[in-house]
């Protein structure tokens, strides 16, 4: 029973030590703007990793003439057309980190194509609701056709 009581008597001393630092703390210091200045609303989160990003805004996109180059020459050799399916996230400055999720048909070089054509986009810091894109990911497919 005495064990109990000096127990007791000891969390009861650590309770009220602990309130008693915490009472004494300083209050966290919070900077106001002078009256009369205007403050810009705190920038939207960056998306949690690995989510699909909506409203992107193409800042740069290749042109036909990268297309004609990086078009896989064997499949321009056999005219066979084709598609990849690119897994991207966007990087610094707007640049896509890409994987190929999907090539159609298989073979012909078109996953390696657009990866190196996906080097050629770039995407707006922010969507057009004004979300922060770096982080984000994509998924863009890209159709390779021969003229």
């Amino acid at each position: 029973m005495l064990r109990l009581v000096w127990a007791q008597l000891g969390l009861i001393a650590l309770l009220s030590a602990f309130l008693t630092l915490n009472a004494a703390a300083d209050p966290p210091a919070v900077s106001l703007p002078p009256p009369g200045v205007a403050v810009d609303p705190p920038a939207a989160p960056p998306p949690p990793p690995g989510t699909l990003v909506i409203g992107l805004r193409w800042t740069q996109q290749p042109t036909a003439g990268d297309f004609a180059r990086l078009f896989p020459v064997r499949a321009m050799q056999e005219n066979v057309g084709g598609r990849a399916t690119l897994d991207c996230v966007v990087v610094d400055e707007g640049r896509l980190d890409c994987t190929v999720v999907s090539e159609d048909p298989p073979g012909y070089g078109f996953g390696s194509a657009s990866l190196q054509i996906s080097r050629a986009f770039r995407i707006a810091p922010e969507t057009s609701d004004g979300t922060p894109t770096a982080g984000g990911r994509l998924r863009r497919t890209i159709r390779w056709v021969i003229a």
